[in-house]
C-alpha cells in the first residue's frame, strides 16, 4: 500500500495531479501511475523485479481470448449459466450459509440466485441484503428509474425457499462520515460514496450474522447485463455498416431502445463534448421507452 512507502522519508506525500484528473473524468486506470506522485503500481499480469541497481517489469500472464462460436442462441445461454455456476461455486468456499447483495437489477440477482440453487442440495442458505431508502422517502426519481429496489429484490428472493431477504436502511448516515477512514484504508478515493454507506451497513449485518462469505454483482454491467451499445460507435468507425444496421435494428424493439437512442449511441462518441452530453441524455430517455 502507498502508506507503507510514505513511511520512508525519501518518498514525498504528494498527489499525482494527472491521476486525480483521470479519476474525476471517470477514466479507467491505465499505465503504472497512482494517486500519489513518485509511487507506481504493478500492472495486472506483471512481475516487478527490484535489485540494488535496477527495476524491471515483465508480463508473466496474458489471458487467451478465443471467440466463442455456438450453433444456437440457447447454447450461449447454457454456456453462460455454466460459467456463472463455476464462478459462484468456487467462491462459496465450503460455507453453509453465505451473504449476498441483492438489488432489483440483473447482476446481483443472477449471482444470489445461482448461490441459492447451488446450496440447496446441502441445506445451505443465502442471506440476501437489499439497500432501500428510508421509510417515507418521497424524493424525485429520474425517468425510467425506481428508487426502492426492495419489491423487485423480494420477488427474486421469493423464488428460492433457502433465500432469506433482509432490507437494509442506512438511516442517519452520511457519505461524508467515513471519508477519512476509507481513504486511510484504501489509499485512494472511493467511487460512489453514497453506495458505500449502505454497503458498510450490509457488511455490518453480515458480520453480526457471522457470515464469512458475501457475494455481489460488481462490474456485472460489463458482463451479464452489458447492453453492447458501445459496439455501435466502433462499427461506425471501422466502416462495418451492414453489421451496424443489424445490431441497431436488433436494439429497437419492445422492450428496447427507440431509434433516436440508437442514433445517439452511434454518433455520440464522435461529437463535441457538449453535444455528446446532450445525445447521451436522449439515449437514456429512450431506453425502454414505448
Amino acid at each position: 500500500m502507498p502508506k507503507g512507502l510514505h513511511a520512508l522519508p525519501a518518498v514525498p506525500y504528494e498527489p499525482d495531479e494527472d491521476g486525480l484528473a483521470e479519476y474525476l473524468l471517470l477514466m479507467p486506470s491505465t499505465g503504472t501511475s497512482t494517486y500519489f506522485r513518485g509511487i507506481e503500481r504493478v500492472l495486472p499480469g506483471h512481475i516487478v523485479t527490484v535489485t540494488s541497481n535496477d527495476i524491471a517489469a515483465r508480463r508473466h500472464w496474458q489471458p487467451k481470448i478465443r471467440p466463442l462460436r455456438l450453433r444456437q442462441t440457447e447454447d450461449y445461454c447454457e454456456a453462460l449459466r455454466d460459467h456463472l455456476d463455476q464462478a459462484v461455486k468456487c467462491r462459496l468456499r465450503g460455507a453453509k450459509d453465505v451473504g449476498a447483495h441483492l438489488s432489483g437489477g440483473l447482476d446481483s440477482s443472477a449471482v444470489a440466485a445461482t448461490a441459492a440453487r447451488l446450496l440447496a442440495s446441502s441445506g445451505g442458505r443465502v442471506i440476501a441484503f437489499t439497500a432501500v431508502p428510508r421509510k417515507g422517502y418521497d424524493g424525485p426519481v429520474p425517468r425510467h428509474r425506481f428508487a426502492d429496489e426492495g419489491p423487485h429484490a423480494a420477488a427474486t428472493a421469493a423464488l428460492y425457499p433457502n433465500m432469506e431477504h433482509v432490507l437494509i436502511r442506512a438511516e442517519g448516515k452520511s457519505p461524508l462520515d467515513q471519508l477519512d477512514r476509507n481513504f486511510s484504508l484504501f489509499d485512494e478515493p472511493v467511487i460512489n460514496d453514497c453506495n458505500v454507506v449502505s454497503g458498510c451497513k450490509i457488511l455490518d449485518s453480515a458480520r453480526d450474522r457471522k457470515l464469512t462469505v458475501v457475494l455481489n454483482g460488481g462490474m456485472g454491467n460489463l458482463g451479464l447485463s452489458y447492453s453492447g451499445v458501445a459496439l455501435l460507435a466502433e462499427l461506425l468507425r471501422s466502416g462495418r455498416w451492414i453489421r451496424l444496421w443489424r445490431e441497431a435494428r436488433g436494439l429497437v424493439g419492445e422492450p428496447g431502445m427507440r431509434w433516436r437512442g440508437v442514433l445517439a449511441k452511434t454518433f455520440g462518441p464522435w461529437c463535441p463534448p457538449w453535444l455528446w452530453v446532450w445525445l447521451n441524455k436522449i439515449a437514456a430517455e429512450s431506453n425502454f421507452d414505448p
